[in-house]
């Protein structure tokens, strides 16, 4: 069912930038609507129902319930149900985009809610030093919940808790409360800190008591890998960032995984909890004075950046760490990244301590240990 095409324009925001929208799958042939929300519509859109015709339903309804009357009853049922199904657009078959103007393109796959789209639109935009306001937020909403259903609409007002041993929550209006907590359990997780699932549960619950929430808290995940070892995703882990950082650990302990076996546990994964992004393809980058290097979805960047590092080295090519530093920057805007850039340091009882440097070759550093000890 072919929609119409439209314009949405905002107010122009402090930067002129395109924001670089990553789309979650290869675009197909989806119904592309273009909305100028600056000229947004005041008047009902057609097929929608209104309080009148609401009112009309409720009267019929209470009418039969009075009466014990079928017929006034069965009327009354229909009408609501004919005014819900009005309201509602279709779920669409194929996936549906809103331009909005000076900022980029909004896809909404079928089964996502939009709201969930425009919430992870800010969150990019606000990467690139983009911030859009929650009117503007709001209207791109409505505009998407006329092309898809929509479970959720935004509120309007910032929530704030006190979690006692972390810090603040802070809940937008346009934020499903569960992400946000979530997003609390991976703050604790980086700074040492981690919150128990459970805990987390209840500072959701406290949440959902003051605003009405959409989404649970997503499952614990354990998986026993046949001759790799346990994969384990936690409520607040993205479930792509987890798979890459359990990869590349198996990886550098000697095992073998392969992209397609990262997949299979990404799908095994998405059939049992919500998913965010998917699994990063093979990144190339070429640093000016040092050459390419790409960096594998089975390795960490750093692995890849260190063997960069130590080409170089071994071609008698200076390195300098701001170098390295601007290439994991780079690596890391787009991926996960579980650990640094760093040297290798090992203490040796009675001896001393043992260094390798970014760029260096292990096993050339402690045959160079051996000698000077």
């Amino acid at each position: 069912k072919a929609l119409g095409h439209q314009t949405a324009a905002l107010e122009r925001p402090s930067t002129g930038k395109n924001i670089e929208w990553p789309l979650p799958r290869p675009r197909s042939h989806s119904t592309n609507e273009r909305v100028r929300l600056a000229k947004w519509p005041t008047a009902p859109a057609p097929g929608t129902c209104d309080i009148a015709s609401m009112r009309g339903c409720n009267f019929l309804l209470l009418a039969a319930l009075c009466r014990s009357d079928d017929e006034v009853e069965g009327r009354a049922r229909a009408l609501l149900e004919a005014a819900r199904r009005a309201k509602a657009p279709e779920a669409p078959t194929e996936p549906v985009s809103l331009t909005v103007e000076n900022l980029g393109v909004l896809r909404v796959d079928p089964g996502v809610d939009p709201a969930d789209v425009v919430e992870a639109f800010y969150a990019t935009a606000l990467k690139q030093n983009v911030t859009l306001s929650l009117q503007n937020l709001t209207t791109i909403l409505d505009k998407l919940c006329v092309l898809a259903p929509c479970r959720r609409r935004f509120h309007r007002e910032r929530l704030t808790a006190n979690v006692k041993g972390v810090g603040t929550l802070v809940v937008e209006p346009w934020v499903e409360p569960a992400r946000a907590v979530a997003e609390l359990g991976r703050a604790a997780e980086s700074a040492g800190n981690p919150l128990g699932e459970n805990q987390l549960r209840r500072v959701l619950d406290a949440v959902c008591e003051k605003r009405a929430c959409v989404d649970a808290l997503d499952r614990r995940l354990e998986l026993n890998v046949t001759g790799v070892g346990r994969l384990v995703v936690e409520p607040w882990h993205d479930v792509a960032d987890a798979i890459e950082g359990w990869t590349a650990a198996a990886t550098m302990s000697g095992h073998e995984v392969n992209e397609a076996s990262m997949q299979d546990l990404y799908e095994w994964c998405c059939k049992r909890r919500s998913c965010g992004r998917g699994l990063t393809p093979p990144l190339t980058l070429n640093v000016s004075g040092l050459g390419s290097v790409t960096c594998l979805p089975t390795e960490e960047p750093a692995t890849a950046v260190e063997r960069l590092a130590s080409t170089a080295a071994e071609a008698y090519i200076s390195v300098l760490p701001e170098q390295l530093d601007a290439a994991m920057a780079w690596f890391c805007a787009r991926r996960s990244c579980h650990r640094p850039v760093a040297p290798m340091r090992l203490d040796v009882e009675g001896v001393g301590a043992l260094e390798v440097p970014p760029w260096g070759e292990p096993a050339a550093a402690v045959a160079k240990f051996s000698r000077e000890a």
